[in-house]
């Protein structure tokens, strides 16, 4: 109960900047993903 109390608080103070870091992250991520997927058929093309 008490961790979950904890929890709560720290996610309300946080939450803006930490969904904003997030959502930069998973777009970076997608980005990158692609990109090597794109590395992955030029290099097995040779």
């Amino acid at each position: 109960m008490m961790g979950k109390h904890d929890y709560c608080t720290n996610v309300s103070v946080i939450t803006p900047e930490i969904l904003e870091d997030v959502e930069i992250f998973g777009q970076y991520t997608s980005f990158y993903r692609e990109f090597g997927k794109l590395i992955d058929v030029i290099f097995n093309k040779k």
